[in-house]
């Protein structure tokens, strides 16, 4: 396992000798020690000037800095200079401290600058924990909803030391301390450019094409991507190759099928429909995939149930105020169909049919269908709380569609709360229904 030195990073010593450094601590003056470390101290960050601060990680250019009797020393911050005489009852080893008590007192701290603290007294950190130190820096060091670090944060010589090793040395992380520091980042404005975030990306991106991250990895790894790079992200696609060529095959296995089809075997909808979607997903993302299958009698018809279900039903007021539009824009309430059930299992909001020649079909006919329009008609219950970040399972049924064939169109409620009027609302959907169809006549 990967050792986080902290004292030896601060300034990229390649030998740390303790007892030295504790000897030029206690023989020099504090103000004296501060002075000369501050000098030999490089920026990291290249946006500290007036105006909005943004997080860029570079790599630090410290040089050596050699005491007076001859040993490396090792700057720390202001709030370790103040505590000097207290320095020998700060020494911990992490080596024997129990992992859930780190974690316990990690979850603790309400602050940065609690956490900052906090490692800071230690000799060496494993870097499982380092990236949850700074997971947990980064969750609670934004203030007043800022997406950002106060520079007082950026600048911690500390923050710095956890920072370097994860941008230095991403090969000599598990996959756990890999994938939680990128997650870490993902809670902040960084730089998409910068020298850590890509350092990161590029370590899992090898780990990744070699096969070498589990389950749980894999979907952290999802969920940072997405965040960062968009649904659009090509590794995306590799991620979810990987989960299904290592674990359709264990899923859906003789033994597993054979127990399905036993007398005492019972599953209820929800898992049933839950393992339809996997294999429509087997289908669609991984269709090499010649392994076994989910028998189709044990395949549900539809995703969409009362109780638990794959899909979020309808809002019926957001779509009553989409319906009175579509029936201004396309002048009839025949040229578009509600709660439509697909061959694949997903129920469309609104279904559009449109011709060869861009024209607007009604709904019953089903012959000369060249292109299908899916409104996503997405109400509050369709998002994460306080986001504007689809649920799972809608991201999930909007992929599939798209792979599917459809145009999928999505009229989330916060857009269609800031329309004022039933003309507004019309070029609304005009724009989102057809601003991709330059030919389209209704």
């Amino acid at each position: 396992m990967a050792l986080i030195t902290l004292r030896r990073n601060l300034c990229h010593l390649s030998d740390f000798r303790l007892h030295g450094a504790l000897n030029t601590l206690k023989n020099q003056p504090v103000n004296h020690v501060h002075k000369a470390v501050k000098e030999r101290l490089c920026p990291w960050f290249c946006s500290l000037q007036a105006g909005p601060f943004r997080v860029r990680f570079h790599h630090a250019c410290c040089k050596k800095f050699h005491s007076e009797n001859g040993n490396d020393f090792h700057p720390f911050g202001e709030s370790v200079f103040s505590q000097v005489h207290d320095w020998d009852s700060f020494e911990q080893n992490l080596k024997n401290m129990d992992e859930q008590i780190f974690y316990r007192r990690l979850n603790n701290f309400t602050s940065s600058e609690e956490v900052l603290s906090f490692i800071s007294t230690l000799q060496t950190l494993p870097d499982t924990m380092a990236a949850g130190a700074l997971q947990r820096i980064c969750e609670v060091g934004k203030k007043d909803g800022d997406q950002r670090l106060s520079k007082e944060i950026l600048e911690n010589p500390v923050f710095q030391a956890l920072c370097v090793q994860f941008e230095q040395e991403p090969s000599n992380l598990s996959n756990t301390s890999l994938v939680t520091a990128l997650q870490a980042l993902t809670l902040l404005s960084v730089d998409p450019q910068s020298s850590l975030l890509l350092n990161l990306v590029a370590e899992c991106q090898h780990r990744l094409k070699r096969g070498g991250l589990e389950v749980h990895s894999l979907c952290v790894l999802a969920e940072s991507l997405l965040k960062l790079q968009g649904p659009g992200c090509e590794t995306l696609d590799l991620i979810i190759h990987q989960l299904q060529v290592n674990f359709m095959a264990k899923i859906f296995s003789p033994y597993f099928l054979q127990q399905l089809q036993g007398e005492e075997s019972y599953l209820d909808r929800l898992s049933l429909a839950q393992l339809t979607q996997l294999l429509l997903t087997s289908i669609l993302e991984c269709p090499f995939y010649k392994g076994p299958k989910l028998l189709p009698k044990y395949q549900v018809q539809s995703f969409l149930t009362p109780c638990c279900s794959l899909e979020t039903p309808m809002d019926f007021q957001l779509y009553k105020s989409v319906m009175m539009g579509l029936i201004d824009l396309l002048g009839a309430r025949l040229y578009f169909a509600s709660k439509v059930l697909t061959p694949y299992y997903y129920t469309i909001d609104v279904e559009i049919k449109l011709d060869e020649e861009g024209f607007v079909l009604p709904f019953t006919f089903d012959e000369d269908v060249h292109k299908r329009v899916a409104l996503c008609i997405d109400g509050p219950k369709r998002f994460c709380l306080n986001s504007k970040h689809l649920l799972g399972k809608e991201a999930i049924k909007q992929r599939h569609l798209r792979l599917l064939g459809y145009q999928v169109v999505q009229i989330p409620y916060y857009e269609i709360e800031m329309i004022k009027s039933r003309i507004e609302l019309v070029e609304y959907l005009q724009r989102k229904l057809f601003s991709q169809n330059a030919g389209v006549h209704w």
